[in-house]
């Protein structure tokens, strides 16, 4: 039985965003194959679980990795633990969220010097990862088409790679954010009847996770003015305005706030809960859903998006109603699981909400729709190319190409970057740069001298 770790990111515990759960999951389902440590930063215990549970640090996670036959990683922990990139084992890179992407939504109202180095710092981290990763795991095939594209830019599709394999399955394939096997349970009342603002009877409209600022809650506000107008007995309930990383502050929070104070919302129509749902508490709020509402800007992010709250919809089985585009909004048009609305439209929001709440004929289309649908996206069926890679690890065969890749840049391409480097990290960080990349061409070089010297040896 190979050993596998898998090394989370972010703490695990009780409250946990997307990143933290996958990882939780990603163990749970891979525990009852392999011989699986989860590796965590923080003390956290946990019984009858499929896997071993390893609070690491920099030391004790490179003695550990040394072990196994298969890591699985976020790209982000290259840059705190290079030494992942040397592994005996395979190393799995899972880039599910294309960071950049949401870096720019989140950050694009910051000045340029505040915005350029954050995003060259990410580039050059996905840079990093696409060159170091053994095998890639992302969450649609939309999204796998964007990374084939930065594999190419990174030198990883080349004759060694598509000889292996002409699907390239066997360097990246899509394994999705999934859905406990086990339908949810109610536990306790949370909401209706329990709530001050929500009466037995009352709609929820519920916004399910984090408020991000590159969603947009307040076109749902603006379209409960509407609707609470006709329907005082829907409400819209924010699921999670406090995130349970410290760091990870939204302005978007206190803008959706002030607008529901504004329009006189706040504790009738539009409720927020101030702190994060814990994992294992989620399904009570869920379950007292009618209606999952998840809605985004615009934007190039939400093309590669993929809203893990609509996954919890589906295990719920609420009827979904979500700004059009992304690949989860694909499917809910495509799979009749709920409505989609045009984008920042309260007007069309409000006449979608009125239609669900008013269409009890509708909705049960939609939820008998999940229910259809809901197998297909469970963990252990969305892990399966994981499996198939941990079952059969392989270290990556295309080192040579990177060698034989090698050209020489322009002086003044050199000297632009270096000057990049210089505002973006000083002088020090200029200095760390250009030992790296000398002493990358020598091993380049040397790679390339014994490509040359071993078939004219035999």
């Amino acid at each position: 039985m190979n050993k596998v770790c898998v090394v989370a990111y972010d703490p695990i515990g009780p409250q946990m965003a997307g990143p933290a759960i996958r990882s939780l999951e990603l163990a749970r389902t891979l525990g009852r194959k392999f011989d699986v440590t989860l590796a965590v930063p923080n003390n956290v215990q946990m019984t009858g679980e499929p896997f071993k549970i390893f609070q690491y640090n920099y030391r004790s996670l490179r003695k550990l990795v040394q072990t196994q036959e298969v890591v699985c990683v976020f790209g982000f922990h290259l840059k705190t633990f290079p030494f992942l990139k040397k592994i005996p084992g395979a190393l799995v890179v899972d880039i599910y969220c294309p960071t950049f992407f949401e870096a720019l939504a989140n950050y694009g109202s910051k000045d340029m010097d505040y915005q350029i180095p954050i995003c060259r710092r990410i580039i050059d981290l996905f840079q990093e990862q696409l060159r170091a990763g053994d095998f890639f795991i992302c969450a649609s095939e939309i999204q796998r088409d964007f990374w084939v594209g930065m594999l190419v830019a990174a030198g990883r599709v080349n004759p060694y790679t598509f000889g292996t394999d002409k699907t390239l399955r066997s360097l990246i394939d899509v394994v999705p954010y999934g859905l406990p096997e086990n339908p949810p349970a109610k536990k306790q009342n949370v909401l209706k009847g329990v709530h001050p603002a929500i009466k037995p009877g009352d709609k929820v409209v519920l916004w399910g996770g984090g408020m991000y600022d590159w969603l947009d809650p307040k076109t749902a506000v603006r379209a409960m003015e509407a609707v609470s107008r006709e329907r005082p007995d829907i409400k819209l309930f924010f699921m999670g305005c406090l995130h349970p990383l410290p760091n990870v502050r939204m302005d978007v929070v206190k803008e959706t706030k002030n607008l529901s104070d504004s329009l006189g919302l706040t504790g009738k129509t539009v409720l927020f809960n101030d702190h994060w749902i814990s994992y294992d508490d989620r399904a009570d709020y869920l379950l007292e859903a009618d209606i999952g509402l998840s809605l985004h800007q615009k934007s190039i992010e939400t093309d590669y998006s993929f809203r893990t709250r609509i996954m919890d919809y589906l295990w719920a089985g609420i009827p979904i109603l979500s700004t059009r585009g992304g690949a989860l909004s694909d499917l809910v048009e495509e799979k009749r699981l709920g409505l989609t609305a045009e984008y920042n439209d309260p007007q069309d929001l409000s006449r979608k909400i009125l239609q669900m709440a008013a269409g009890e004929e509708l909705m049960n289309e939609f939820r008998e729709n999940i229910r259809d649908l809901r197998s297909q996206y469970v963990w252990g069926r969305a892990l399966e190319p994981l499996e198939r890679f941990c079952r059969s690890p392989a270290k990556k065969i295309d080192d040579l190409f990177a060698a034989e890749n090698l050209r020489i840049k322009s002086p003044v391409f050199i000297y632009k970057r270096a000057r990049s480097i210089y505002k973006s990290k000083g002088l020090s960080g200029l200095a760390v740069k250009t030992v790296v990349v000398v002493a990358n061409k020598i091993q380049h070089m040397l790679m390339r001298l014994v490509s040359m010297l071993v078939p004219s040896a035999e």
